[in-house]
This record gives C-alpha cells, sequence and structure tokens, in this order.
C-alpha cells in the first residue's frame, strides 16, 4: 500500500494482521476505511514535519510572551499594540499550520481514490 506512514498490528481474531495507513485500513486483506482524527494528523506532522514543527513552538512561544504581557494589571499603548501584533502572528501560523494539516489530507484523498 503506498502511503505516508503504515503501522502493522497482530490481529487478535486470527493468524492475519492488521495494517493501518492513512485513511485505509487493511485487515486480512479486507480494505476498511479508517479516518485520521485532527489530533492524530497533527501529531504525525509533529513527527514527520521539520515545518511544522517549527510553526507550533512559534506558537507556544508566542502565547506564552502573550499570557505575559496579559497577566500586567494595567496594558501601556505599547503593550495593547504588542498585544495586537502577538495575536495577529499567532493567527498567521495557525493559519499556516491548517494549510499543512488540509495539505496531507488531500494528499491522503488522493493516494485512496
Amino acid at each position: 500500500m503506498p502511503s505516508l506512514w503504515s503501522t502493522v498490528f497482530p490481529n487478535p481474531d486470527g493468524d492475519s494482521k492488521v495494517e493501518v495507513g492513512m485513511g485505509v485500513c487493511y485487515v486480512g486483506g479486507t480494505e476498511r476505511s479508517v479516518t485520521m482524527q485532527e489530533e492524530e494528523i497533527k501529531q504525525h506532522l509533529m513527527s514527520s514535519s521539520p515545518e511544522f514543527r517549527r510553526l507550533v513552538e512559534e506558537h507556544h512561544q508566542f502565547e506564552g510572551k502573550l499570557q505575559e504581557l496579559q497577566a500586567h494589571h494595567f496594558l501601556s499603548e505599547k503593550d495593547l499594540i504588542a498585544e495586537a501584533t502577538l495575536k495577529k502572528k499567532k493567527l498567521q501560523l495557525k493559519d499556516e499550520m491548517n494549510t499543512l494539516i488540509q495539505n496531507f489530507r488531500n494528499e491522503l484523498s488522493h493516494q485512496h481514490s
């Protein structure tokens, strides 16, 4: 099966094995549809895509800076601008991560169509 990854598990019901690949599960030679959940896709991209990892790390850094800023009881005009800038950067990174997730889903659908 041509896919980006697959995992083979022993089948508890018999001698055959269960191979789980992206989007399809083969049980004893029979194909069954399997949908990867959002978290599974993110985990896969975290382990396989340096670009996705970089985006996630930057997103976390911006989140930390934003939390630090919001911990202040009073935000100056400069702080308010920094807050808005951090929020925009986080959204941009989130959009880029979602694009990679969507591209990954598209690859899966093309592999099995």
